[in-house]
């Protein structure tokens, strides 16, 4: 019962607190009287830059509270909302013993919402088992304890495939099924239909006749080849090398574009084509 009496104390004194309007003083030993006007009796004086707190307001005065307990009005023309920069606020030593008290009512407050959480919302069941020896002539204890949790496994999300692409090796058809690739008709091929493009997909194509090179599979196959059997580009399968060999007289050269840009005899286009 103590314990929720002080609680309670602390959280009306911290909301009471913190709710109180505060204001400074912006002259010199400003006059505090007990009625709101200059035929009132001077309670008390403020200096400047002492922070006060805000009551009410009569006409031109201003109802305060000191920090020492004594209530007056004040001129409202010599109370401002902020501190002055001129000066700083007055620190009253006095008025520091609420800081600390403040803190520790806020502790007791976040030690006893917490702990009331934690005892009203626990979903585990743990269930214990102990079990006591004791030898003849000695006070040892051996203590076994059993935990155990009803908590389900994490299931591992299953990775997700990623689609493999598949090109016309004439045209650049690009499609995900090897079905609609081949099913569809293709202007450029020699069969009438798509036919797949063999090698890796790579970031960039040359043509096997020309050694032109794209960046994409459908700008390098659309362009027109004077040096290609059916007039148009066609990607080279081997990929990338250091160094490309002539598949009918075997001369090599570090470039695909100037190994097909020489002639050959023993070729039936009368150029270097590449080996794959």
């Amino acid at each position: 019962m103590k314990k929720y009496l002080l609680f309670y104390f602390l959280l009306f004194f911290i909301q009471n607190y913190f709710s109180q309007e505060a204001r400074y003083i912006d002259t010199e030993l400003l006059n505090v009287r007990s009625g709101p006007g200059k035929n009132y009796e001077v309670l008390d004086t403020a200096p400047k830059g002492e922070k006060v707190i805000f009551i009410s307001t009569k006409g031109n005065w201003t109802q305060i509270q000191m920090d020492s307990g004594i209530k007056g009005f004040v001129s409202s023309k010599f109370v401002i909302n902020t501190p002055p920069t001129s000066q700083k606020i007055n620190n009253d030593p006095g008025k520091w013993w609420k800081v600390p008290l403040g803190i520790v009512g806020f502790l007791l407050i976040v030690k006893f919402f917490g702990s009331k959480k934690c005892s009203s919302t626990s979903s585990r069941d743990y269930s214990k088992t102990f079990k006591t020896q004791q030898n003849m002539g000695s006070n040892a204890v051996v203590e076994t304890v059993n935990i155990s949790s009803k908590e389900k496994p994490s299931i591992a999300p299953k990775p997700i495939q990623k689609k493999e692409k598949l090109y016309c090796k004439f045209c650049g058809r690009e499609e995900t099924n090897l079905f609609f690739l081949t099913s569809g008709k293709c202007q450029k091929s020699s069969s009438g239909y798509h036919m797949p493009f063999e090698g890796d997909v790579e970031k960039k194509y040359l043509c096997k006749f020309c050694g032109r090179e794209e960046s994409n599979l459908f700008f390098l196959t659309s362009g027109k080849c004077s040096k290609s059997s059916n007039n148009y580009h066609q990607p080279f399968d081997g990929g990338f090398k250091d160094r490309y060999a002539c598949k009918f007289c075997g001369t090599t050269d570090r470039s695909l574009f100037f190994l097909t840009s020489r002639k050959c005899n023993k070729s039936t286009s009368k150029y270097h084509q590449p080996l794959i």
